[in-house]
């Protein structure tokens, strides 16, 4: 087979060979079920990257830097994009043995989860600071939905940080999170993983690739799991998908893909353990406050993605990707609380065997839909001495939310013991509807970047990207509705140096916005709200050692957020401005290979994030000079694994989170932790492979997202206990 080097200026060169030649092999991760061929060149100081030829059935292991993200957005490898990002590839999924998106961030220094944030479900992450709720993707479109994304149809995962408005439009404030899907390959591909686990976890996932002729294929990945979660023995997952798509063109100039996703949720969720005098409260990890026989999260996603991609020459482009998404959901939820409407927060010093667990129940359902199209133009070109690598493109999309809102039964449902929790009381009140708002949001998007090769050496970037937002929402029950329009630029600039091939350094600044509708949950009384406004400072440098064998990368940076806000945690559809925050951080990666049987990927974050005005809504007290909430001043992570005989490889990892505050007035906080996992796998032959994973090796007690509205009203999540998982993988 052919594997093609990305050709991205004219100006780039390859690394210099301090290093053994002949670094460039191909692999395809059978077992992994990705069927994503690495690629990576080696050539000259002073050359053009070179078309490759690679035999099918060598290896090849591709480094951080020199990799480029499958994104029309971006035309230079990783080296030279001047912002932090990171990539969770198809190994370290499989190594790792991860079955969500928000587990395989957990590997990304600088990501903390929330927990009903709002109302918020599904996969809701703080980055650098930020609530980056909308700011899921999946190859380059937007992924709205309030679901909880599995890894099945995962080929890796890219965490891009710093305002990105730039790039992807509206949000993306501190960043996003990209997954790159399976698609349709020139290899015949068919594996099988059956996967077993102490917490009563089974699990299937199948990954199947059919060539029909040099331009067109087929692919198909499926997943079905039903599984607990360690000491929470009453949360429940439920899970099924499947993920056709298909290619035709690949062989030639015009490549369109064909792909479809469906995963559908039963759960039973985990809102957790209330908080008790500023802290969790002192109980048994496996003590569960909810209702087994009442509560469920049930999502039914559908998203249908058309990716047509036309090569006129090797210096223009155009990309075409439409996509619509039908995200359907059902939140059947109980919180636990300490009061009702009628109790106050136990006094200081109250027994725990006196203290009562009131049931919360904030439940909705309804449905979120999505329908874009983006146009996408990439144009290489001269203007006398300087190259321009010019991207600019066409956005418009649609996003709609209907939501029935139900009668919270705090006041009708008896309350249960802190120590001895009965999550089989029966909740015998009949639901009630209680509202119907809705909401929809317009955008266009214009957008326009260039990179401008000065010399060699240097790289002026710059770019400005335009929405006209219009928001409308409206009440069914009480016939309110409202309108908005915003137009938003958000400019970009960056200069980059590269004193030589395996070195550069940046500098970027950036802004982003986020319409008061953000989530499509506005309502009339957020009229004067005005939208949410980063600014993005960073400076950083990346170098790709060993003939890029290892990429050590480095940034400081500075994000300055106005207008940051929260939902009203009694009814999500009212918003109010909560306070402004400014963040300052220092960034350090690690990722590669060390010797060639030995492998690691390690980063670490420092972050400032201060309050820097703001006024608490209860107590009408300042609350500036306050640490933000639910963001951990130190992050680190570490992943590595080592093969010491043919057949075998083993890998261990730590993730360190220091303590948080869970409220922005610092009175509740959430002490550190450290996590350690190891695996071991065996290559029995060449169609089955055994891999054993044991995650918090230690059993370590720790809370991983939090939720905190007030004193009475909060809650944070248990992470799960030592849990072993056996996976048998089959490749045909």
């Amino acid at each position: 087979m052919y594997i093609k080097s990305n050709r991205h200026s004219k100006n780039r060169r390859t690394l210099s060979a301090p290093f053994p030649p002949g670094l460039v092999r191909a692999t395809v991760f059978g077992i992994a079920a990705s069927g994503t061929v690495s690629q990576t060149a080696q050539a000259d100081d002073d050359a053009i990257l070179p078309e490759v030829q690679v035999e099918s059935g060598s290896s090849a292991t591709e480094s951080h830097n020199l990799h480029k993200l499958d994104l029309d957005l971006y035309s230079a490898p990783i080296q030279d994009i001047p912002q932090a990002i990171d990539i969770i590839g198809t190994e370290q999924l499989q190594d790792q043995s991860i079955t969500r998106l928000q587990d395989a961030l957990r590997n990304v220094p600088g990501i903390t989860l929330n927990s009903g944030e709002g109302g918020a479900h599904g996969d809701n992450v703080n980055l650098r600071g930020l609530v980056v709720q909308n700011g899921f993707f999946m190859d380059g479109l937007r992924d709205p939905g309030s679901y909880t994304r599995d890894s099945f149809n995962l080929d890796s995962v890219d965490v891009i940080k710093g305002s990105s408005s730039m790039m992807f439009g509206y949000g993306s404030t501190a960043g996003l999170v990209n997954q790159e899907t399976k698609q349709p390959t020139r290899t015949t591909l068919n594996t099988v993983s059956l996967k077993g686990g102490t917490n009563d976890l089974a699990r299937l996932t199948g990954d199947f690739n059919e060539v029909v002729n040099s331009g067109t294929a087929v692919r198909l990945a499926i997943m079905g799991e039903r599984s607990n979660i360690a000491d929470r023995d009453v949360a429940l997952n439920q899970r099924f998908g499947l993920a056709p798509s298909i290619s035709f063109g690949m062989d030639g100039p015009t490549h369109l893909t064909l792909s479809y996703l469906h995963q559908e949720e039963n759960n039973i969720p985990d809102y957790g353990i209330p908080f008790l005098w500023g802290s969790p409260a002192p109980v048994a990890r496996n003590n569960f406050y909810g209702l087994a026989n009442y509560d469920r999260t049930q999502t039914n996603t559908n998203v249908v993605t058309a990716s047509l991609e036309h090569v006129f020459n090797s210096k223009l482009k155009l990309t075409n990707s439409f996509r619509y998404g039908n995200y359907g959901f059902n939140y059947q939820v109980t919180a636990p609380t300490l009061t009702n409407d009628y109790t106050s927060v136990p006094a200081l010093g109250t027994p725990l065997d006196q203290i009562l667990v009131y049931r919360d129940q904030p439940s909705s359902s309804g449905a979120t839909t999505l329908l874009i199209d983006r146009m996408n133009l990439n144009y290489s070109f001269d203007t006398g001495a300087f190259q321009h690598d010019l991207v600019t493109g066409l956005g418009l999309s649609r996003e709609t939310m209907t939501t029935n809102r139900y009668v919270d039964q705090i006041d009708q449902i008896s309350p249960t013991s802190l120590l001895n929790p009965n999550p089989q009381q029966q909740a015998s009140v009949p639901q009630q509807l209680a509202s119907q708002p809705g909401s929809r949001g317009d955008d266009i998007n214009l957008y326009a970047v260039d990179t401008l090769h000065v010399t060699d050496k240097w790289d002026v970037i710059g770019g400005l990207n335009f929405d006209r937002f219009i928001s409308n929402f409206y009440a069914n029950t009480s016939g309110d509705s409202y309108t908005e329009t915003n137009s938003l630029f958000s400019p970009r600039a960056a200069l980059v140096y590269k004193p030589f091939a395996w070195q550069s350094y940046y500098f970027s600044y950036g802004t982003s916005y986020n319409p008061a509708i953000q989530y499509l949950t506005l309502a009339p009384s957020s009229t004067a709200l005005t939208p949410q406004k980063t600014t993005n400072l960073e400076i950083g440098g990346k170098l790709s050692l060993w003939n890029g064998r290892l990429s050590l990368n480095g940034a400081l940076f500075q994000i300055q957020a106005d207008n940051v806000r929260v939902a009203d945690p009694d009814d999500p559809t009212l918003q109010a401005v909560s306070f402004s925050e400014r963040v300052r951080g220092l960034e350090l990666t690690l990722n590669g290979q060390l010797t060639p049987n030995w492998d690691i990927n390690t980063g670490y974050t420092h972050l400032d994030a201060e309050i820097v005005n703001g006024v608490n809504q209860d107590t009408g007290l300042s609350e500036a000079g306050n640490k933000v909430p639910n963001v951990a001043s130190d992050t680190y992570n570490l992943w590595t694994t080592y093969t010491p005989l043919d057949g075998w490889k083993l890998g261990t990892g730590l993730y360190v989170y220091g303590p948080r505050f869970a409220s922005p007035d610092n009175s509740a906080s959430m002490a550190g932790y450290v996590l350690w996992n190891m695996m071991t796998s065996y290559q029995v032959s060449p169609h089955v492979n055994l891999q054993l994973n044991l995650d918090n090796v230690t059993n370590k007690y720790y809370f991983q997202s939090a939720y905190y509205s007030s004193s009475s009203e909060s809650h944070a999540v248990p992470g799960a206990g030592r849990t072993g998982m056996l996976t048998v993988n089959f490749v045909f």
